[in-house]
């Protein structure tokens, strides 16, 4: 059995909401949290005045996110064809992974469990919260894929410069 040094960090997966838990200290203002596989030029200055001017417990960024099926799509009732749409075109609001919290965001945390961003979100709006969103119009990468990384960083001269 091998025993750690008693100078190694343990490393315990927290979550996104759950690594919150360890601040030493409560902000004492609005505070950043993102995701750390994005790369994007996003106007934090725009994002933290809306989130300001909400006047909501968290805002979190979204990104609209068009999904074209290849297909035709059926509708049916009763076994009978009662429309098609040819190869539908879909925009989605997603979870931009940039979000700006109140302090108080932190009472709906709990300790020392993993606990997920979008999890403390929808338990906060279950509870009443009020959560705003903000369209990111800017560029952004999300970059947790391989694949999505390279992508990025082919483009990131020419984007971000």
């Amino acid at each position: 059995m091998q025993l750690m040094s008693p100078h190694e960090p343990l490393l315990v997966k927290m979550g996104t909401a759950g690594s919150l838990t360890l601040l030493d200290q409560i902000p004492k203002a609005p505070f950043f949290v993102i995701n750390g596989d994005l790369l994007t030029n996003v106007n934090f200055r725009q994002l933290l005045d809306f989130h300001i001017t909400s006047n909501c417990l968290a805002t979190m960024s979204v990104k609209h996110y068009p999904v074209e099926l290849p297909y035709g799509v059926i509708k049916v009732e009763n076994h009978n064809v009662i429309g098609l749409e040819e190869k539908p075109l879909y925009n989605f609001l997603i979870n931009a992974g940039i979000y700006v919290l109140n302090p108080e965001f932190l009472e709906f945390v709990p300790k020392g469990i993993y606990s997920n961003m979008t999890t403390i979100i929808s338990d906060s709006i279950a509870q009443g919260q009020k959560i705003s969103c903000f369209p990111i119009w800017e560029h952004w990468f999300d970059i947790g894929r391989h694949e999505d990384f390279i992508k990025a960083s082919g483009q990131f001269g020419q984007i971000f410069s």
